[in-house]
């Protein structure tokens, strides 16, 4: 009788474990597809920022930029962004803070990469800025998650 007690305490503690792991939402397929394909605007600058790794799958690694968070990225995941052309400091949030400092151009595509790395108590983060092709490349293997008022008004979402 124990016994059974027993395992169905573990089992309750395990489904409760992992019911209770975050996860994000996903927009829809022809959103995501044309985010992916987003032509450029005349005016601003295109970023992708996303998360391939798997290490660390149930921790959330949340990104700011210029100090507004953007997301909680989860593996296999993307926000996109539209920016005016400038200076714009994006920080990974998680055992530590990282910065990359980026001078956007109007007319060009970024791609930063949120890699987590081994913590002592949470993961880590480190962010990292890819040139074009591997960039696009990760970016083909994730989904939209979200993405700022500029780039829906670029992609005509609304919602």
């Amino acid at each position: 009788m124990k016994k059974k007690v027993l395992i169905s305490v573990m089992m309750s503690v395990i489904i409760l474990g992992l019911n209770s792991c975050s996860t994000t939402s996903v927009l829809p397929v022809d959103v995501m597809n044309n985010a992916k394909n987003l032509n450029l605007s005349s005016n601003k600058a295109i970023v992708y920022v996303f998360r391939t790794s798997t290490l660390g799958f149930a921790v959330g690694l949340k990104v700011d930029c210029n100090n507004k968070e953007l997301a909680s990225f989860f593996p296999k995941k993307f926000y996109l962004c539209a920016f005016l052309p400038g200076k714009y400091v994006f920080t990974g949030r998680g055992e530590n803070e990282s910065d990359l400092i980026v001078n956007l151009e109007a007319n060009k595509k970024y791609y930063i990469e949120a890699i987590p790395q081994m913590g002592f108590v949470s993961a880590r983060i480190k962010l990292n800025l890819l040139e074009t092709t591997e960039g696009n490349s990760k970016l083909q293997k994730c989904k939209l998650i979200g993405m700022n008022a500029e780039a829906k008004e670029l992609l005509n979402y609304k919602q």
